[in-house]
């Protein structure tokens, strides 16, 4: 949606206020794509500052993870091709989004 919120038939169970809120995800999915391409390579850190930043939007993470993009496995430092994919409850909707951060 141009708001970022993913499209999704779980989006009838936010409220307003909370579909505003739910534009916090993919925002947060696109800083640590940012930092990544300007070469943060501690994807744990950066898992970690994700999620403390959903709680503090008011989402309840279940993972914020970087994995590689061919495979979905752990993603390493040497990685070119990233998917960045989170999972988080806000209100009565488990919101699931994912952003591509490739560095070729």
């Amino acid at each position: 949606e141009e708001s970022g919120l993913a499209m999704s038939s779980r989006n009838q169970y936010l409220t307003e206020q909370q579909r505003q809120q739910a534009a916090g995800l993919y925002q947060t999915l696109s800083s640590i794509k940012q930092q990544i391409e300007q070469g943060e390579r501690d994807f744990l850190a950066l898992q970690q500052h994700a999620k403390s930043s959903l709680l503090e939007l008011g989402f309840t993470p279940d993972y914020v993870d970087i994995r590689r993009a061919d495979s979905l496995e752990l993603a390493t430092e040497n990685d070119k091709s990233l998917r960045i994919l989170t999972a988080s409850q806000l209100g009565r909707a488990r919101l699931i989004d994912n952003i591509a951060c490739n560095l070729d």
